[in-house]
C-alpha cells in the first residue's frame, strides 16, 4: 500500500489467516475492517429471522502478537405482524439479514429511526427503478412494493415501506390507503433527493386507513377546442414517466436474503400479465369509430407508435425492420406475444457510452485507467416506461368518481390523448368528443364496463388515421360497437 502497510490472506480449510505488517493504528484498523467483513457475511441461523452478529478479538501472548476473532450469532425475535414497532418497517425488505453489532454508524442529530440506506439500493431491493410524483407526493413503486416518504428533518428523509404480502400488484392507491403521515411534494421532492440521507423504517406517525377516502385533487383550468370544458367536474391529472433511480449497479442483490414476498416476482411477465386485465378504449375523433381492447394490445399500440417517433426513429442503433409485430391471427393474445418476444425486449433503441478515469493502487503504485460505461435503452425499457403511465392512469381513474362517465352526458366521450401519451407529456389534458345519437349505447356500455383507459383519441383532427387499430376476435376484424 501507499503508506507501506503490507497485507497478505491466506485461507486454510475454514480458518482465514490474515499476516499485516504495519504501524500499529493500520494494524487496529485493518483488524477492525477484517472483523466487521467476517461478521457481516455470516449467515442467520434461521431461514426467516434477522440476527445479530457480534465479533470479539482475542489477543495471544508471545514474541510475534497474535489476534483471533470469534463471532456470537443472536437471533431477533420477530415483531408480531400487527404491531409495528417505530423503525422497523424495513425489515420486510430482506428475509434473514445479518445485523453486525459493536461498530458506530454516522451521527443522527435529529433521531432518525430506522435503516440508513442509500436511494439506488432501497430502490433495488424493491425492483423499483422509478420516483414518481403520484397524488401530490413522491413514490418509489415495484409491481408488489412501494416506498413514500413521510417526513423531512433538514438533511434527511424518512421513508415508509409498504408491500404485498401474496406478491400481488400494489396500486398507486396505496400510498394515502395505507400511509397516513405521507409527505406532499412541497417537503419532499426529487431535487433534495439526491443530497440527502435517506432513513427507512419512520413509522410513529403513520396510520392505517383500509377503506377511507384517499387523496383530495384539485381542479385546473381547461383550454382548447377538444378538451374537457370548465363545466365538467374533472381533476387535474399530472403524469411523470418518473425520474429513473441511479447507481442501481453499485451493488449486487444477493438470493439468500431476499423476501418471499419478492423472491417469484418476475417484474416484467407480471406488468404485462396485469397490462392483459385491463379494459381500455381507443377512439378515433376523425372516422368516430371507437375498439374496445385490452391493455396489451393499447400497450403495443402505444409503444410501437413511439418508435416511430423522436428520438427512437432517429436512432442509429434501432431499425424498424427489426421489430416482430403480433401475428393477426393470434387474436387477443398477439399483443402480449410480441411484448414477452425475447427479440422485441433485446431490441436496443438508444445507446450512450460514457468514460471516466479510474485510479488503481498497485504493489508498482498508482496508475490511471480508461474506464468505457455504457448504457443501454431497449424496447422493454420503453414499454416498462409506458406501462408505468398507464398504471397511474389506471390507479387515478379508479380513485376519481369524476373520472367515471356517470357524471357525463350520453353524447360525450371523455378520455386522454392518445398523441399526449405518446409524447410523454407531464400533464395529460382530459379531452371529450361529442357523439351523436347513434353512438349513445356506446356510453352506456362503457358505464357497465367500466374501462382502466376511456376513450384514448387516436389521431389528431383532419389527418387520416395513421394509428386505428384493427382489432381481431377469432382471427376476424371486428369494431366491438361503432361510434357516430
Amino acid at each position: 500500500m501507499t503508506d507501506r502497510t503490507k497485507l497478505a490472506i491466506e485461507v486454510r480449510d475454514s480458518v482465514t489467516i490474515a499476516l499485516v505488517k504495519a504501524t500499529e493504528p493500520a494494524i487496529a484498523e485493518i483488524g477492525q475492517q477484517l472483523a466487521w467483513l467476517a461478521a457481516a457475511l455470516r449467515s442467520s441461523p434461521s431461514d426467516h429471522r434477522m440476527a445479530y452478529s457480534t465479533p470479539s478479538v482475542t489477543l495471544s501472548t508471545g514474541n510475534t502478537p497474535n489476534f483471533s476473532f470469534s463471532f456470537q450469532l443472536k437471533e431477533i425475535e420477530p415483531t408480531h405482524p400487527s404491531v409495528q414497532t417505530n423503525g422497523s418497517c424495513w425489515r420486510p425488505l430482506f428475509r434473514n439479514p445479518v445485523i453486525v453489532e459493536g461498530y458506530p454508524i454516522l451521527a443522527r442529530a435529529h433521531g432518525e429511526k430506522g435503516l440508513e440506506i442509500p436511494l439506488d439500493m432501497m430502490a433495488g431491493l424493491s425492483q423499483a427503478s422509478r420516483v414518481t410524483n403520484f397524488g401530490g407526493g413522491l413514490v418509489i413503486k415495484g409491481f408488489s412494493t412501494m416506498f413514500c416518504p413521510t417526513k423531512r428533518i433538514k438533511n434527511s428523509v424518512l421513508w415508509h415501506y409498504l408491500f404485498s404480502h401474496d406478491g400481488k400488484r400494489m396500486s398507486y392507491l396505496s400510498a394515502d390507503m395505507l400511509c397516513g403521515g405521507r409527505a406532499r411534494i412541497h417537503e419532499v421532492d426529487i431535487g433534495c433527493l439526491e443530497q440527502s440521507r435517506n432513513f427507512l423504517g419512520w413509522a410513529s406517525s403513520v396510520e392505517v386507513h383500509i377503506g377511507t377516502k384517499g387523496a383530495k385533487y384539485d381542479e385546473i383550468d381547461w383550454a382548447g377546442s377538444n378538451f374537457a370544458s370548465a363545466g365538467v367536474a374533472l381533476d387535474e391529472f399530472s403524469i411523470s414517466a418518473g425520474k429513473i433511480i441511479m447507481g442501481q449497479a453499485s451493488f449486487t442483490k444477493g438470493t439468500q436474503n431476499i423476501p418471499i414476498h419478492l423472491s417469484g416476482t418476475r417484474l416484467y411477465l407480471d406488468q404485462i400479465r396485469h397490462a392483459h386485465n385491463i379494459k381500455v378504449v381507443i377512439y378515433d375523433v376523425r372516422d368516430r369509430r371507437g375498439w374496445l381492447v385490452d391493455g396489451t394490445s393499447a400497450l403495443l399500440h402505444l409503444t410501437r407508435t413511439q418508435l416511430s417517433s423522436s428520438p427512437y426513429s432517429e436512432s442509429e442503433f434501432f431499425n424498424l425492420d427489426d421489430f416482430r409485430y403480433a401475428n393477426p391471427k393470434d387474436g387477443a393474445s398477439g399483443a402480449k406475444k410480441a411484448l414477452l418476444d425475447p427479440r422485441n425486449r433485446k431490441l436496443i433503441l438508444l445507446q450512450d457510452t460514457k468514460t471516466s478515469i479510474v485510479r488503481k493502487t498497485s504493489k508498482e503504485g498508482v496508475s490511471e485507467i480508461l474506464r468505457e460505461e455504457t448504457t443501454r435503452w431497449t424496447y422493454e425499457d420503453l414499454v416498462q416506461e409506458t406501462y408505468h403511465i398507464l398504471e397511474q392512469i389506471e390507479d387515478r381513474q379508479a380513485n376519481s368518481p369524476s373520472m367515471g362517465l356517470g357524471f357525463m352526458a350520453r353524447e360525450k366521450l371523455l378520455g386522454f390523448g392518445f398523441m399526449d401519451i405518446v409524447n410523454g407529456q407531464n400533464i395529460l389534458p382530459t379531452r371529450v368528443a361529442k357523439l351523436n345519437k347513434s353512438g349513445w349505447g356506446w356510453v352506456d356500455f362503457i358505464r357497465r364496463i367500466k374501462p382502466a383507459l376511456q376513450a384514448l383519441e387516436t389521431c389528431s383532427r383532419g389527418k387520416r388515421s395513421s394509428c386505428c387499430m384493427r382489432v381481431y376476435v377469432r382471427g376476424h376484424p371486428q369494431t366491438v360497437r361503432g361510434l357516430r
